[in-house]
């Protein structure tokens, strides 16, 4: 191929990038365990603020980085998965009174056209008949609200006690503040 006077070979080889490896010590190389994080709100956030709330609240084992993204993302890079995982189950965090939602960054994603509009929020269930406190009604329940995270079933003989569900909500959607249930025709 001629370009400008200068015959240029096109390239038809294929570059290969592969997965950088632990070694089974949970560690990675060059810190590809990462989160990307948007805060939910209209007014002007200090984001140096945030990062550095951020770096004193997260818990790490491991070494980790944060950088602003722009455009109000933020890009958390971790040597651990382990340090990874313990902040998305540390959600939902919160910000100068606004949400702010994690992702993970999976395979070759890029941060910039990400969509961060779920967050999981710990949601209480009260009154459910003894009968009904079963995965099948949990998931149900927690299939009006958005996508179940996680459950938790303290003691079902304590009428005193509730279930507690950890749910991806999409916050894009008007939050419910309740929800009726009926039971063998009877409204609980």
């Amino acid at each position: 191929m001629l370009r400008r006077g200068v015959y240029v070979e096109k390239d038809e080889a294929e570059l290969v990038l592969g997965r950088v490896t632990d070694g089974g010590s949970g560690r990675r190389g060059a810190f590809p365990v990462c989160l990307v994080g948007r805060l939910l709100s209209d007014k002007a956030a200090n984001t140096y603020a945030l990062m550095d709330v951020m770096i004193k609240s997260i818990k790490a084992k491991g070494r980790f980085t944060a950088r602003d993204w722009g455009n109000r993302l933020l890009v958390f890079s971790f040597e651990l998965i382990e340090d990874r995982k313990w902040v998305l189950l540390q959600q939902p965090w919160h910000f100068d009174g606004a949400l702010f939602l994690i992702k993970p960054i999976v395979r070759s994603e890029q941060p910039s056209p990400l969509t961060l509009s779920e967050a999981d929020f710990c949601v209480r269930a009260h009154e459910i008949p003894l009968m009904c406190q079963n995965l099948e009604t949990i998931e149900v329940v927690a299939g009006r609200l958005g996508h179940l995270v996680a459950y938790e079933n303290p003691n079902p003989l304590d009428p005193n006690e509730f279930l507690r569900l950890k749910v991806k909500i999409d916050v894009t959607k008007p939050l419910r503040r309740g929800l009726n249930i009926n039971f063998d025709g009877e409204k609980l």
